[in-house]
């Protein structure tokens, strides 16, 4: 809440308020307000220090916010550092845990080597490498790259021409410009 405020232009001292700043400026208590007697012996002495440690934590803390304080940022950005670091590593770790096959990944070996057993990991192995097969036979029994299976077509469609222009009575335009 007080880097909210902060942000929407509060200042230390003044009160929170709709209309001229009007409201409390402490902070609520955070004093136990509870008869000792009901708390056992030495509890309230531990809240008491417990709400110390808190109140001399936040007041550090507000203390950095308003410093801006260099350190804090160079804090977050180490510990960003480190977290990219760590899923880094686990991410190359768990890298040996994936089955390309099914687009899968596992958190261990156990895991791993039950999928590569199972029937759904086979089935899609077994289907995947069916399809490929057939690729490659389509590809290897037509043995035409593109341009050649362009001229093949235009050679096609230059006889439908000609055997229409026959048909029709006319000579195809290659024969009758020859001498």
């Amino acid at each position: 809440g007080y880097k909210l405020l902060l942000k929407m232009g509060w200042k230390e001292g003044q009160g929170i308020g709709k209309a001229g700043n009007e409201g409390a400026l402490a902070p609520l208590s955070t004093t136990i307000a509870m008869n000792d007697s009901q708390l056992g012996l030495g509890k309230a002495s531990q809240y008491n220090t417990m709400l110390e440690e808190t109140a001399t934590e936040t007041a550090e803390k507000r203390r950095r916010l308003e410093e801006g304080d260099a350190s804090v940022a160079l804090l977050r950005a180490s510990a960003e550092a480190k977290r990219e670091e760590i899923a880094i590593a686990k991410s190359a770790e768990l890298a040996s845990f994936r089955c390309d096959w099914c687009a899968k990944q596992y958190a261990n070996v156990t895991e791993w080597e039950g999928h590569l057993q199972s029937y759904g990991h086979v089935h899609t192995r077994n289907m995947k490498e069916l399809r490929l097969a057939e690729a490659q036979r389509r590809n290897a029994s037509s043995g035409l790259t593109r341009g050649e299976k362009r001229d093949k077509e235009a050679r096609r469609a230059e006889r439908e021409l000609n055997r229409r222009m026959k048909a029709a009575g006319a000579l195809p335009a290659h024969k009758a410009t020859a001498p």
